[in-house]
């Protein structure tokens, strides 16, 4: 008797040459892309291969200081100034808590920490806090670091002393020449602005031609004058002179009877010298030239013979409401605008976040963080949200509301000198200047985490606290297309994370990754060299975009410590980690961190990473897995242990992978394909998890499948 025989089917071979479409956290385990992982930790693809992500090896070790009370130096602030480099602060607290020692310090990938200064005099503000920001600008004695602190101090590195700690000395902001004299056709005179007031101090100079016919000048000033500072005068072409206040006799200064003019002269024909001098008169508002005989007590008003070119000049200081508070409680800066303007350039340093005025932006003159104009600001969007950080892409400045986005560009204007303005051939500087129009760019995205703001590879990424990632592909205030939501691959494991976590987050860029990092040790790298991040806007459909921009989660143990700061330079990534909880007496150590090596400080990384479960195209059948081949390329030696998914159990291959190979293997990092036979029978589902304890690389997986069967 024959019976009926089942035709027999062939089997069905997967073939995954290269493991790297990422993390995907979103769709389940049977339905991402074959390259997809379903959970992976500390793996990324890099050179070719999903390997072991670098280790923490220590860059630079050192101590806070403590006194005598045992109050401890703390690192409180961070500011990116570039994307290289960011500025630290750190205080510590006086015994009274009114005040404390301000120091700075310098963090960048290649050169680690380094002090810049320390100020001991740093008032607290009402509720015992304090804010800062910093500034790096090229001086006349190089490059030179500027803080502005709340209290008001402004601040620069001062001379190095040996054995002492650098100090940070006041630094002297720039004194405007507000108004110029011109002489009018009709003969008349008139005072021409030519700079404005300057934020950051009272004090301007007004300037005059001498006539012959004028002993007495006023400073045109409506705001009220505090006091005349001093008094120069240049005649015949000579050196200029500075006129003190007469008070004593002592305070007169000699000029030569040819050079006082021809009613001086008159006044006292024999040849002498005379010496001159000013008193405020006005309520300090003007300034009455006098002149005397040598040993003569006599005052005479003094009548300066004609010169042209504004050769008087006033420094006088303003009671004016305007205060320099304004600025220096600001707490984010950045280089915008002008011929230099790119990643780290630009002519104007514009600032924001000052809690009183939190839609202000205000930004300095060129080149100068010493100089901020009165009238260099404008008010972005509403006040009930406050400016939290900037961005540069292209030409464009970049400018985050809490939940708006705005962006303005520079628009060049003509270089004006005081000649000029003394000659009439400019008579509206308003017109001639750079201006910065403001665009609104979308209505209900912003950046709440403004340290997570990053251009990388030519689009500016930035994370929010409720859990995404944002992307500007695109500038159009005509789209809300703008910007692009492309967190959809890891929500769910950002969503773990505390609002108060992600507003603490950090970011910088790392061998063509965007790295989001968060205080507590987590870091989630995105591949911004895929094709996908570069032409994500011409993808029609969202959901194809997300999952095609890979994604990776690293776990970096902080143990008892936290991570404070990160910084790249795009091939290299410093992590700073100090103590959570600080000691009561003796100095606190931090630790800096360079991202290299196979081992985290000698123990080794764990990490792991699982595929998605493959049907293989057929749901409904059962299936036997016959063989398994990976590739593994020999680094650090370690082992690799192998686990098999399925949808009934979890099995774990008795055969354990050596990864060692010989030191010439290591080092050329060859790949070797290891055979296995998981003996896994009559399941639908099927996938491969591996763990190791050390460096593992892994580049492509083939599965061998037989049909047992369909599914009943």
């Amino acid at each position: 008797m024959r019976y009926a025989t089942m035709r027999g089917q062939g089997g069905v071979t997967v073939t995954i040459p290269k493991l790297e479409g990422g993390v995907n956290l979103s769709d389940l385990p049977t339905q991402v892309e074959d390259n997809q992982l379903t959970d992976a930790r500390n793996m990324w693809w890099h050179q070719g291969v999903l390997r072991t992500r670098p280790g923490l090896t220590i860059k630079q070790e050192g101590t806070l200081q403590v006194g005598a009370t045992g109050q401890v130096e703390r690192f409180v602030r961070s500011h990116s100034i570039s994307e290289q480099e960011t500025l630290l602060s750190s205080m510590r607290r006086s015994p009274d808590g009114k005040a404390g020692s301000f120091y700075g310090y310098s963090l960048d990938a290649r050169n680690g920490i380094t002090k810049l200064g320390v100020r001991h005099d740093v008032a607290l503000n009402a509720d015992g806090t304090w804010s800062s920001f910093s500034a790096k600008a090229d001086g006349s004695n190089g490059t030179e670091y500027y803080f502005f602190l709340s209290d008001g101090k402004v601040l620069k590195q001062g001379e190095e002393k040996d054995g002492l700690d650098r100090e940070l000395v006041d630094a002297e902001p720039y004194v405007p020449h507000v108004t110029v004299e011109r002489r009018n056709e009709d003969g008349s005179v008139s005072n021409i602005k030519y700079e404005d007031y300057n934020m950051l101090t009272p004090q301007f100079k007004c300037s005059f031609s001498t006539d012959g016919e004028r002993c007495s000048y006023s400073v045109p000033e409506s705001g009220g004058i505090s006091k005349i500072i001093t008094v120069s005068i240049t005649l015949d072409g000579s050196e200029a002179v500075e006129l003190n206040e007469i008070k004593t006799a002592g305070d007169w200064i000699e000029i030569a009877a040819e050079k006082a003019g021809e009613k001086a002269q008159s006044l006292f024909p024999e040849e002498s010298t005379l010496e001159v001098g000013y008193r405020p008169t006005n309520n300090n508002r003007s300034v009455l030239l006098v002149v005397k005989k040598k040993e003569d007590t006599k005052m005479n008003f003094w009548y300066p013979p004609e010169v042209t070119s504004n050769n008087l000049l006033i420094t006088a200081e303003t009671n004016s409401s305007r205060s320099r508070m304004t600025i220096c409680r600001m707490t984010k800066a950045t280089w915008f605008g002008g011929a230099r303007s790119g990643l780290d350039g630009g002519t104007r340093l514009f600032v924001t976040g000052n809690p009183e005025k939190p839609h202000l932006v205000h930004w300095s003159d060129i080149n100068n963080p010493l100089y901020f104009p009165e009238n260099n600001y404008f008010y972005v969007g509403d006040a009930d949200q406050r400016v939290t950080g900037f961005g540069k892409q292209g030409e464009l400045l970049i400018i985050f509301k809490e939940r708006q986005l705005y962006c303005s560009q520079y628009v060049a204007g003509s270089t004006i000198t005081k000649d000029d303005l003394v000659s009439g051939a400019v008579t509206d500087i308003a017109a001639l200047t750079a201006k910065f129009p403001l665009t609104p760019l979308h209505p209900t995205i912003g950046c709440d985490c403004p340290d997570t703001i990053r251009l990388v590879n030519n689009r500016l990424v930035w994370a929010t606290s409720d859990a995404h990632v944002y992307m500007l592909p695109s500038v159009n205030q005509y789209s809300e297309r703008n910007v692009r939501d492309i967190t959809a691959l890891i929500r769910r494991d950002l969503e773990k994370h505390t609002v108060d976590e992600l507003k603490l987050a950090m970011a910088t860029e790392y061998k063509g990754h965007y790295v989001l990092f968060i205080p507590d040790g987590t870091a989630y790298l995105l591949d911004v060299g895929n094709s996908a991040f570069q032409s994500y806007t011409y993808y029609a459909s969202e959901k194809k975009a997300n999952r095609a921009l890979p994604w990776y989660i690293w776990k970096l143990d902080s143990g008892a410590d936290e991570w404070v700061a990160a910084v790249g330079d795009g091939e290299r990534l410093c992590l700073l980690k100090r103590p959570l909880y600080m000691p009561v007496y003796g100095g606190q150590e931090w630790t800096l961190y360079a991202l290299e090596g196979e081992d985290d400080g000698g123990e080794p990384i764990q990490c792991s990473f699982t595929t998605k479960l493959f049907d293989f195209g057929r749901g409904d059948l059962k299936k036997a897995i016959t063989h398994l081949y990976i590739g593994v390329a020999d680094g650090q030696p370690n082992t690799v242990r192998i686990s098999y998914i399925t949808d009934a159990y979890t099995a774990e291959d008795a055969y354990i992978i050596d990864s060692g190979g010989d030191h010439s293997e290591r080092e050329a990092g060859y790949i070797r394909t290891h055979r296995l036979t998981p003996n896994i029978h009559r399941v639908r589902l099927f996938g491969v998890r591996c763990d190791s304890e050390g460096a593992m690389a892994v580049d492509g997986i083939q599965i061998k499948m037989k049909p047992q069967g369909v599914v009943r």
